[in-house]
């Protein structure tokens, strides 16, 4: 038991540092040029976030003016998140162009080891079966890539038209709204500057 309190207070000096950092961050102007949805934060309560259309919230580094990133209590400017993001990723299971599923040859493959498709004369069943982890991020922390991006995805080279589709879309990339609230909807009614409205989805016209 004295163990796991140690253990518990070693990971909570731990967090300090990087609670203080991301508290201190000094925004910068980035490298990106896509338009980030910036006009929704939550500020009813007294936690204060930011939440974007683009499968991550909080402020992070790049963002101008900084916006509220879980800031506690809300209004004080101190903040204690620097970014959370969305990450999906799945086992799949390589297949060749006619969707049959690929083993490797040798036990000790690699990457670009040998391959035989299932039903080949070569294949047989103690063949180790070729499987690729996939995952695609919110924010990725290095590059700036935002994957989640609704208009288009950026990454896939068969998106002929690409940039096109961005400029038409991107514009109209916004995040839907809706309340639990069962007096007036959608305007200012406690005079305090803001629509109190729970956002609770995210939306792309089609």
């Amino acid at each position: 038991m004295k163990f796991n309190k140690i253990v518990l207070c070693l990971l909570l000096l731990g967090l300090i540092p990087i609670t203080v950092f991301a508290a201190s961050a000094v925004p910068n102007t980035g490298g990106g040029t896509k338009r980030l949805d910036l006009t929704k934060v939550h500020k009813v309560g007294n936690i204060w976030l930011r939440v974007s259309n683009y499968g991550f919230f909080g402020s992070g580094d790049d963002i101008v003016p900084q916006y509220p990133s879980l800031e506690y209590p809300g209004g004080s400017g101190i903040d204690y998140l620097y970014q959370g993001a969305l990450w999906f990723g799945a086992k799949k299971y390589r297949r060749d162009s006619a969707g049959r599923k690929l083993y490797w040859v040798h036990d000790n493959y690699q990457e670009n080891s040998e391959t035989v498709a299932e039903g080949a004369a070569a294949w047989h069943a103690g063949l180790k079966p070729v499987v690729d982890t996939l995952v695609t991020v919110g924010f990725d922390g290095d590059k700036d890539l935002y994957e989640f991006l609704p208009a288009y995805n950026p990454l896939v080279s068969a998106n002929t038209g690409a940039m096109d589709l961005y400029d038409t879309y991107n514009a109209m990339d916004e995040i839907a709204t809706a309340s639990t609230r069962r007096q007036k909807r959608g305007v200012d009614d406690d005079g305090d500057g803001v629509i109190d409205e729970d956002f609770v989805g995210y939306t792309f016209p089609l």
